[in-house]
């Protein structure tokens, strides 16, 4: 069944803080446990967690946000 979207939530926020503290070492083992604890994809994961807490902005086709 795998988690609901209000639980990757929490688990998001609390492995990026735990991301966001480590070495570079170990920011791999961080990644493959948050990885396999939702099913998301590697890359998609490691921007989640990188960007975790900041305000992305997406531009439209004209440049308007």
């Amino acid at each position: 069944m795998g988690l609901t979207m209000k639980a990757k939530r929490e688990v998001s926020k609390e492995y990026a803080r735990r991301y966001k503290k480590v070495r570079k070492r170990s920011k791999t083992e961080v990644l493959d446990e948050f990885v396999e604890l939702t099913g998301y994809n590697r890359c998609y994961a490691s921007y989640i967690l990188r960007n975790w807490g900041r305000k992305i902005f997406l531009r439209g086709k004209n440049g308007e946000r």
